[in-house]
C-alpha cells in the first residue's frame, strides 16, 4: 500500500483547489451564457412580434392601394 505523506496530501489539496477554481469559472461562464441566451430569446420574440405587425401593415397597405386602383 502506498505511503501517504504530508507532501502527497498537500499536492492533492493543491490539485483539488485548482480543479475547484476551474469548476467555479466554468459555472460562471455557464451562468453568463444562460443569461445571454435568455436575452436573445426575448429579443427574438420581440422581433417576431414586430415582423408580424409589419406584415399586417404591408398587407393593409397593399389592400388599400389595390382598392384605390380598382
Amino acid at each position: 500500500m502506498p505511503e501517504v505523506t504530508k507532501r502527497s496530501v498537500d499536492a492533492l489539496k493543491t490539485e483539488i483547489t485548482g480543479q475547484s477554481q476551474k469548476l467555479e469559472n466554468c459555472n460562471k461562464q455557464i451562468s453568463n451564457l444562460q443569461t445571454r441566451l435568455s436575452t436573445l430569446v426575448d429579443e427574438n420574440k420581440l422581433l417576431e412580434t414586430q415582423l408580424t405587425k409589419l406584415r399586417e401593415t404591408v398587407a393593409e397597405d397593399i389592400k388599400y392601394l389595390y382598392e384605390k386602383l380598382s
